[in-house]
């Protein structure tokens, strides 16, 4: 039986890896069945790849800059979305992406944050795939 909180799988899109876990979007959802795939929210929690394009999901609402043929669509429908595995992609707009001193200091807090997770002289390596 699935429980909350159970690994769904990992997905690799760009270089990082993101653990896809079962739950519940919002409480209400916990009295109608069983916990379902619960996918990143880069609108509470952004991520970026390390050369500053953010990670968004299909299901999320167009940003400001998006452009899509439908009034209500979502960023899979924007032509700056870059599919990527499974529900999760990058968006391409230049005006969403980091770039200067804002992509330095975000990608050297990733690679600490790594270091201080696998230990400083781990023989794992951050995958560093450019689009």
């Amino acid at each position: 039986m699935i429980k909350d909180g159970d690994l769904y799988k990992r997905v690799t899109v760009f270089g990082r890896t993101f653990e896809l876990r079962y739950g519940y979007y919002v409480e209400y959802e916990r009295s109608s069945g069983e916990p379902i795939p619960i996918y990143p929210d880069f609108t509470l929690t952004p991520e970026y790849t390390k050369n500053g394009y953010p990670f968004v999901t299909q299901m999320q609402a167009l940003c400001p800059h998006g452009k899509s043929k439908f009034s209500d669509g979502c960023c899979v429908d924007c032509k700056y979305y870059h599919h990527g595995d499974d529900l999760i992609g990058i968006c391409t707009c230049e005006k969403n992406r980091l770039s200067g001193r804002r992509l330095v200091a975000l990608y050297s807090e990733m690679l600490r944050d790594r270091d201080l997770f696998f230990g400083a002289h781990s023989n794992e390596k951050a995958t560093e795939e450019a689009i």
